[in-house]
């Protein structure tokens, strides 16, 4: 906006946020806050690291994040609407109090999707066009979205079981940039989920 991020470890850019969501209501609320604080590389990165304090702060501001984003979707169930939350499946990001909270709601679940079921491939290199597995939780309260996104492969000792099959990619370094972006095919499977959960609520 104007030029700036929204950068939500801004109060002021939480508080505009939260003021839009009110007045707009939307029918759902997609979240995917960047996790690198909370991967399992990062983890590795940390114990090495020189810049410990660094490193604290960037974690500090990532919760706050979290936090904010959390609220949100505790107001989208409030009012009886719906919202996706995404992050790895295996992310300590899953036992952030606030989370948690969330997760916990009887009207919430949690299903493990893979992404390469979804299109993830890795973007350069010599194993371009190879899958990327990168195992998901989407967390949600809409039952219809959960369904559609809840696809795991079946491919073992790193055979992938799409339909074009490959060997899994591992996603570190430049391919875990690069899988950040959403794969197209996973885009039309949530859209697909939301448009069957507008069937399910009687709106189409």
């Amino acid at each position: 906006e104007n030029g700036q991020p929204w950068d939500f470890s801004i109060e002021a850019k939480r508080q505009k946020t939260r003021c839009m969501v009110r007045q707009q209501k939307p029918y759902m609320l997609i979240g995917s806050p960047a996790c690198k604080d909370f991967s399992a590389w990062q983890a590795l990165n940390e114990a090495k690291s020189k810049d410990k304090e660094g490193m604290e702060t960037s974690k500090i501001a990532s919760i706050v994040h979290l936090d904010f984003v959390a609220s949100l979707y505790q107001d989208q169930a409030d009012g009886g609407r719906y919202f996706l939350h995404a992050h790895p499946l295996n992310a300590t990001t899953w036992m952030v109090p606030n989370i948690e909270r969330v997760l916990l709601r009887g009207d919430v679940q949690r299903v493990h999707g893979d992404q390469c079921q979804y299109g993830a491939s890795a973007q350069h290199g010599p194993q371009k066009g190879e899958p990327i597995k990168k195992p998901t939780g989407f967390m949600t309260n809409a039952p219809q979205v959960a369904r559609a996104l809840e696809a795991r492969c079946a491919g073992r000792g790193g055979a992938c079981s799409r339909p074009g099959r490959g060997s899994h990619v591992l996603c570190s370094g430049r391919s875990a940039r690069a899988a950040q972006v959403y794969p197209t095919e996973l885009c039309m499977v949530m859209f697909r989920g939301i448009r069957n959960q507008l069937w399910g609520d009687g709106t189409l």
